[in-house]
């Protein structure tokens, strides 16, 4: 068959909150004639039940406001000044496409873009800590945030996976597990 160009597909919409599925492993055939969950797909549904575990907890934490003056307050402010982070967030704010991506991830991507930031603290503390021994910008903890979400289980549309969004060649160049 000739090579044929086609038009991009777009990438299949998350489903909100609101459209949430009830995930529930099956243990036998069910009514749509699903068989037993394999045990890597249990795996993967046990470390997706565990991450939306602890997303209601950090929902929770969220929940509460730093109070102006507490010691919380005054180490974040210590630690990351008025801005609450070491990137100048200033230069490029009127840039068009950075304008497009806080429009898509405060507007349509905002359900999405909230389950990240849920996650965020669980992972945070740890790989700024690892950043900055490595002489690493600290910000760089948010490479994983737009890669994966801090997702353990993220899968790219190209296959790359985990947190890092690695290939399977550049894991093995590398000798990651």
């Amino acid at each position: 068959m000739p090579w044929q160009e086609t038009a991009p597909v777009a990438p299949e919409p998350i489903p909100g909150p609101e459209e949430a599925v009830d995930l529930q492993p099956t243990s036998a055939v069910d009514e749509r004639g699903a068989r037993e969950m394999p045990p890597q797909d249990q795996a993967s549904f046990e470390m997706a039940l565990a991450d939306s575990i602890a997303d209601a907890r950090v929902l929770e934490q969220l929940a509460m406001v730093l109070a102006p003056g507490s010691d919380a307050a005054d180490r974040s402010l210590e630690t990351f000044g008025e801005t609450g982070t070491g990137l100048d967030l200033t230069t490029y704010a009127d840039h068009p496409r950075i304008q497009f991506y806080l429009d898509f991830f405060m507007g349509e991507a905002r359900p999405r873009m909230e389950v990240w930031l849920q996650r965020l603290p669980r992972y945070e503390s740890m790989v700024r800590d690892r950043f900055e021994a490595e002489g690493l910008p600290t910000d760089l903890v948010y490479l994983g945030l737009i890669e994966s979400g801090y997702s353990n289980v993220a899968v790219s549309r190209s296959r790359a996976v985990g947190m890092w969004q690695f290939m399977a060649g550049t894991a093995r160049w590398m000798g990651l597990r």
